[in-house]
């Protein structure tokens, strides 16, 4: 898991998306440039809650509870919004 978490880290740097944290039925996404990041955020299919500049709470959508389901879960929205398969 964490060598997929290094990997996931290194292609959300493409949207200046600097932490990810998974906390409860969230996940924390911290970002330095908003134009960028909302690249991803927009394809995110999910209620992104803004708690201040620069960081947003992407509640995860039903039936995606667990770390890794949550895991899978975001990998899967920053392929597609990479164009990976």
């Amino acid at each position: 898991m964490l060598l997929r978490l290094a990997g996931l880290r290194a292609e959300l740097e493409a949207f200046d998306i600097r932490r990810v944290a998974l906390r409860d039925d969230v996940y924390l996404v911290e970002y330095g440039d908003r134009v960028a990041a909302e690249g991803l955020l927009a394809r995110l299919d999910t209620e992104l809650r803004r708690v201040r500049a620069g960081l947003v709470h992407a509640v995860l959508p039903p039936g995606v509870s667990a770390p890794e389901t949550g895991l899978e879960w975001l990998e899967a929205c920053v392929r597609s919004a990479l164009g990976v398969e």
